[in-house]
């Protein structure tokens, strides 16, 4: 008990450490910004070098800080201020081109877009831990009266069992404790989000609502995997998906269209919809949008694939397969940064002999800076959050990392776009698959887990070489290392390589050809080394939106 409950001060008090440190002082409001014409702006560098007066109705004036307002571009304060202008990207009307970011205003919104800026966010840090509370009774009451399961048939004396004894790895299956975890951890998260909290102080929720269910909802003694992948992968997935909710959220419509948008917003991130739906921001109409947003890049990929592993080229296996590509925000916009105001999501699914699900990949910057180097070469280096989940009838791996990155823009000429992006991460849990012979069973023989968990470094690199209304090449190469710390003794890694090439046939629509090549490696102390090759070629047709 003491050696559990140790551990948990001690990832109360780090989690603390990064909320007290990295929470703004400052209400976090709808891009806390407003677009100022020129001729309603007038600078008093003689009352603060940090004001302006704003004429709002042309007969009044309001006085503003600097560090609120977005000026014309025509106005020039010299010295006066010395940061960057938070939001400039999203309300002014230029584009920074980039593959690896949205180079335009997409949103639901559109582009006589208007912040509150005045708007306050009323917090409230007692009402997500209500919720919280009732939406995992809700979870195990199905699993106990509904649906019943053995591990639901909880007790004081299991609760007082679990704390006494140590964490341990289960052996739920591998989507479950690698994608559906997370997920449930995502809706901790929106609860708080939604309650008016920001990124940090909304972080430790995931981890609280975890604790919750390992240690008083279950008979099964408390999962470490669990507690790790629900905290951390929920973090991912909310933040993520409360973001994207923001962009279909529109409280300036009304009727069918606003229904439509309060469902899809509901269906991205359902525990913000509930709390949207009881605080009554379902049916409020406001004329200016309250939500941080920024620019949206997507794509979506369909064609059919071929997968088949080493020589056995005639033994393979098609599939129909769809490629979702999302990124969110600008890397070369230079602003204050704040948590995955820049991100990117990749997901892969089958329709075939491969997993619905073969791949959900987000990273996004949790702290950074932007630098450049004359007006053609941009950077973002920061602090990035990774979180992998790769399925196939070859090979299955996950992880959950954290490490530093830059995403670069070359100098080139005209009309042709290279950008690279470089990663390095920690895996702090992550699993691989094993071979039948390294299947860890249960005691009672019952249950078995066919991967180990382990711990490791991830690195991921991506090159874009665009041609403007032609076509572009893409390379990604991505390595994932783990060290085994439960089941068979030894190591994994994954490395994934995938060129992709495209031809443009309108703006928007592109056909092209994929190769991706996967090399699993699993060396082990008491077992017979693992190598497998699998290469899948992939007709496309992609439409960018």
């Amino acid at each position: 008990m003491i050696k559990n409950i140790s551990y948990i001060i001690l990832l109360i008090v780090l989690t603390s450490q990064i909320v007290f440190s990295q929470t703004d002082e400052v209400i976090e409001k709808a891009g806390a910004g407003i677009y100022v014409p020129e001729q309603e702006f007038t600078s008093i560098t003689e009352d603060s070098p940090l004001s302006a007066q704003i004429n709002t109705d042309n007969t009044s004036f309001t006085k503003l800080k600097l560090s609120s307002i977005v000026l014309d571009n025509k106005i020039h304060l010299r010295n006066v201020y010395s940061e960057t202008l938070f939001r400039l990207d999203t309300l002014k009307g230029e584009k920074d081109e980039s593959y690896f970011g949205a180079e335009k205003r997409y949103s639901s919104l559109t582009n006589d877009i208007q912040f509150d800026s005045s708007f306050r966010a009323k917090k409230n840090y007692w009402l997500p831990v209500i919720e919280i509370f009732f939406l995992n009774i809700g979870v195990w009451s199905m699993s106990r009266y509904i649906a019943p399961q053995p591990w639901a048939v909880i007790s004081t004396q299991t609760v007082q069992a679990n704390f006494n004894h140590a964490f341990v790895f289960d052996s739920d299956h591998f989507s479950t404790n690698q994608l559906m975890h997370p997920y449930h951890g995502n809706t901790y998260f929106n609860f708080a989000r939604s309650s008016g909290l920001t990124f940090w102080e909304s972080a430790p929720y995931s981890m609280a609502g975890s604790f919750m269910w390992e240690f008083f909802m279950e008979v099964n003694y408390p999962s470490i995997n669990d507690f790790i992948t629900t905290t951390m992968g929920g973090i991912a997935l909310g933040e993520m998906t409360y973001r994207l909710s923001s962009l279909i959220i529109d409280e300036r419509k009304t009727g069918s269209e606003r229904v439509w948008r309060e469902i899809g917003a509901f269906l991205v991130a359902p525990t913000r919809g509930i709390n949207r739906f009881f605080k009554g921001d379902i049916t409020r109409v406001r004329s200016k949008s309250i939500y941080e947003i920024e620019p949206l890049s997507s794509s979506i990929e369909v064609g059919p694939s071929f997968i088949y592993r080493g020589a056995n080229i005639y033994r393979g296996n098609g599939n129909l397969s769809l490629r979702l590509d999302m990124y969110y925000g600008n890397p070369f916009t230079e602003k204050s940064r704040k948590p995955y105001d820049f991100f990117n999501f990749k997901g892969l699914f089958s329709f075939g002999t491969q997993p619905r699900v073969s791949q959900i990949s987000v990273y996004g910057l949790l702290f950074g800076k932007n630098y450049k180097h004359k007006a053609d070469q941009k950077m973002l280096i920061g602090m990035f959050q990774h979180f992998d989940y790769y399925s196939n009838t070859y090979y299955e791996i996950a992880a959950n990392s954290l490490g530093g990155g830059i995403v670069y823009k070359f100098p080139t000429v005209s009309d042709v776009t290279f950008e690279s992006s470089l990663h390095i991460a920690g895996i702090v849990l992550g699993g691989g698959n094993n071979v039948p012979e390294a299947y860890k069973y249960e005691a009672d023989g019952t249950a078995y887990r066919d991967y180990n968990f382990g711990m490791g470094f991830a690195n991921k690199f991506e090159t874009f070489l665009g041609f403007k209304d032609q076509g572009y090449l893409f390379l990604g190469l991505y390595n994932f290392m783990i060290y085994t710390i439960d089941g068979a003794d030894g190591n994994d890694n994954l490395i994934v390589f995938s060129p992709r090439v495209a031809v443009n046939l309108t703006k928007s629509t592109d056909i092209g050809f994929e190769v991706n090549y996967y090399r699993r490696a699993s060396r082990y102390k008491k077992l017979n080394d693992v190598t497998r090759n699998v290469y899948e070629l992939k007709l496309f047709i992609s439409n960018s939106f």
